[in-house]
């Protein structure tokens, strides 16, 4: 009985879905299809349907559940799933179909982040976008789920305007197509409204972030609830009202704890030990501290696993200074690095994934810009070799546009070769002002451990050691060094040939600091970064106005800057 009512159910469906159009056709085609591939009794409807009144959007679908969707399901994670996936966006593509072309697109990335190929997946989700604004009426094809997707990962790579962009698209074309219409608002305001913490536009985070908890109260949902309210109670964190933070995070912590939220847990408690620290009630630091440690190894995975361990050791760090405990002190400062470094380590990969997906993305479509107008360029070719028999005039216009036509691939060209040249540049000035700040954050260790070691009588090997080792770290590394002049070659590739070539006397110090000259580094920031002093940068600029035969200290920017 249950069978055939719903043999019904899906009748009636089938034979409705060839009165609609565009999205809800194509999404209500593809879910026939999802539902039903093992009763055959609604398949065989669905094909006859299709075969005789079916668009060519509608056959595609139909293709791709009945010959490629099987492929996909016994092949798992082959690179044969690309191929098949990058058939269908062609054959999508070729109908102007771009709705469709999104989706599998989307699908594309989703199976690239299961493998870990995050930089494919990434320029996969870029594609899904540009298909998606290629909706003629201007709505992304009410995609709101495809969008928060894509939103999501431009915050994980820090670019929160571009988080902020897509999201508020997101939150104003529908909830039809999206996973549960609640649960998406949700994530996404909040995703809006941490955007804005982010960037510290306080007042726009609240009004995202009071919309979410709004949302999530309607439904009584606690996880969303504690989330909301501990990111509000963030923003009172951040500035300076402790006592409304502290009422927030308290609240926020009992419905987190509840419901295991653990990477939130860490964070709330990290910044309400830090609330009461400020507000010098100590004695509720430690228990909060300790929880923090315990729920961030709970859940490791997080991203946000190793900002909240930072947090934790550099509230614990001040905690311990309070109780003049020396060991303790030195042992968080010492986890603040690790965790740092770690950090760091995290936040070059996640540019370079972005890069490396952005650079592809770009590169392929400019590729098939390129391929368009040499098609283009063929079809003309063609025509004018008839229209030259009849009209002498003809070849002259036609001559004209082919010009124009291959200077507009030159500036294409020139264009990619730009951004090329733009990346390079912001790459070695990312990487110098990395090491310029981990150089200030070891000289701000230096000095404490060094007025540590001051305050105390006896101090122990290992505080030493860790002194040395800090002494030895404040320059820049013969490692760092390789690397900055990779960088550095990538945009000025005739740099360094050219004064070891002209000037033979210069050193190897005497030539970094004309590099960090034409990077603009100021004296003291190079005297950080080779761990001199700032005498020493004025004997070493002296040495080389000698061998430059200059006079005054603006021609050495002069002589740089021509090279």
């Amino acid at each position: 009985m249950l069978l055939c009512i719903g043999n019904s159910f899906a009748q009636q469906r089938i034979d409705s879905f060839l009165q609609l159009s565009g999205v809800d056709r194509y999404y209500t085609l593809n879910e026939l299809y999802g539902n039903n591939l093992k009763n055959q009794q609604v398949i065989g409807r669905l094909n006859a349907l299709v075969l005789q009144k079916g668009n060519s959007s509608d056959k595609l679908i139909q293709y791709f559940w009945l010959e490629k969707r099987p492929l996909l399901d016994s092949l798992k994670l082959s690179p044969k799933v690309f191929t098949i996936y990058q058939e269908m966006v062609q054959k999508a593509e070729a109908i102007n179909n771009h709705y469709l072309a999104a989706q599998y697109y989307i699908s594309m990335g989703v199976n690239y982040n299961t493998l870990k190929a995050f930089n494919r997946s990434f320029e996969s989700q870029l594609y899904c976008l540009d298909a998606l604004s290629k909706d003629p009426t201007g709505k992304y094809f009410h995609q709101s789920w495809w969008l928060h997707i894509i939103a999501n990962k431009f915050y994980e790579f820090k670019d929160y305007i571009k988080t902020i962009e897509l999201a508020k698209i997101a939150s104003t074309i529908g909830l039809q197509y999206t996973p549960d219409g609640h649960w998406f608002q949700k994530v996404n305001t909040n995703l809006i409204g941490m955007s804005y913490l982010k960037n510290q536009q306080y007042d726009s985070a609240r009004n995202w972030l009071q919309q979410t908890l709004q949302i999530a109260s309607t439904v009584r949902d606690t996880v969303w609830m504690g989330i909301a309210t501990g990111n509000l109670g963030t923003i009172h964190y951040l500035q300076g009202n402790y006592t409304k933070a502290i009422q927030l995070y308290t609240q926020a912590l009992q419905w987190c704890r509840q419901k295991g939220i653990w990477d939130n847990v860490a964070s709330f408690c990290n910044n309400l030990a830090d609330c009461y620290m400020l507000t010098n009630k100590y004695n509720a630091v430690l228990p909060l501290l300790n929880e923090s440690e315990i729920a961030n190894q709970k859940d490791r995975n997080n991203n946000s696993y190793l900002a909240n361990q930072i947090k934790l050791y550099t509230v614990a760090e001040r905690y311990y200074r309070k109780k003049n405990d020396n060991k303790l002190i030195i042992d968080c400062a010492d986890s603040v690095k690790k965790y740092q470094q770690l950090y760091n380590q995290h936040f070059d990969i996640t540019q370079k994934i972005k890069a490396e997906g952005e650079f592809a993305y770009r590169s392929k479509d400019l590729q098939n810009k390129l391929l368009l107008n040499e098609n283009k360029l063929q079809k003309q070719t063609i025509l004018f070799g008839c229209i030259v028999a009849i009209l002498t005039a003809s070849f002259i216009i036609f001559y004209i546009k082919r010009i124009n036509l291959r200077k507009k691939i030159a500036e294409q060209k020139k264009a990619l070769l730009e951004q090329q040249l733009q990346a390079s540049k912001k790459e070695i000035l990312d990487f110098t002002h990395h090491i310029v700040e981990k150089n200030q954050i070891i000289e701000h260790y230096t000095a404490e451990i060094i007025a540590l070691q001051k305050q105390t009588k006896s101090f122990e090997q290992e505080q030493t050691s860790v002194l040395q080792e800090l002494k030895s770290q404040t320059i820049l590394t013969q490692a760092d060094w390789v690397k900055f002049k990779l960088l550095f070659k990538k945009v000025y590739p005739n740099f360094f040939s050219h004064f070891k070539t002209q000037y033979p006397e210069l050193t190897q110090a005497e030539i970094r600091f004309l590099a960090f000259t034409k990077l603009e580094i100021s004296p003291k920031e190079m005297a950080s970064l080779l761990g001199v002093s700032d005498e020493a940068i004025r004997t070493l600029r002296y040495r080389i106005k000698k061998k430059l035969n200059i006079n005054d200290a603006k021609e050495i920017e002069q002589a740089v800057a021509t090279v």
